[in-house]
């Protein structure tokens, strides 16, 4: 289980483009995923299995935006300044906004701050979905590590192959993550972590899960 937070009041303002520029004209990639180490917008390489919870405030521009997208749940301050504003500056988002916010928010939606680089706020993030939670700047953190918590109080196993029966569905389509109900479920059945599901159960106390 991770977190994705930052220090200060601000999540980022983005890139540092005249630094990162020369990488983009290259058409070296490393800036953004290095190798052989686990790219956090789960686009190339080496993808994440582990869920991340992910808490912004302030401004929240373009990388931030990115990096919201790409994590499993996103609890935003409601001081949230977002802007996708890469087009502003002669190139396009390349760490999946193109693909997420049209997932999440629908063409027009999408299209109107992809293109245009307009700001949007926390409020209109959580009607889009690039957002789940909106709360006070002060308690961003504090709620962001309560969801944490809550999951990873879950099974590790059963929580591992949700996520990724879920991106399945999304890259590959509704029938080929089906195939794999029975025999993902029948593999969790029979691990300890279910026995242990169904005795917590039976004695109506809380699970105490190993990851196996």
């Amino acid at each position: 289980m991770c977190t994705c937070f930052s220090h200060g009041p601000h999540f980022t303002a983005g890139i540092d483009l005249p630094k990162i520029a020369p990488y983009m004209k290259s058409g070296n990639r490393e800036y953004l995923h290095p190798k052989n180490l686990i790219d956090p917008l789960s686009l190339r390489g080496l993808i994440r299995t582990k869920p991340v919870v992910c808490a912004v405030r302030g401004i929240t521009f373009t990388y931030g935006v990115e990096l919201s997208l790409a994590c499993d749940v996103t609890i935003a301050a409601n001081n949230c300044r977002f802007s996708q504003l890469e087009v502003l500056r002669g190139i396009m988002p390349t760490g999946g906004a193109t693909i997420r916010f049209v997932q999440r928010a629908g063409w027009g939606n999408a299209m109107k701050y992809l293109l245009s680089g307009l700001e949007f706020n926390s409020q209109e993030a959580l009607k889009m979905n690039i957002v789940e939670e909106v709360v006070a700047e002060d308690d961003v953190f504090s709620r962001a590590e309560e969801v944490a918590l809550s999951i990873a109080s879950a099974a590790p196993l059963a929580v591992k192959e949700t996520i990724r029966s879920a991106k399945l569905a999304l890259e590959k389509g509704r029938e080929t993550a089906v195939k794999e109900f029975d025999i993902v479920q029948e593999m969790l059945a029979s691990s300890n972590d279910a026995s242990e599901g169904v005795e917590a159960f039976k004695n109506k106390r809380k699970p105490n899960f190993n990851g196996n």
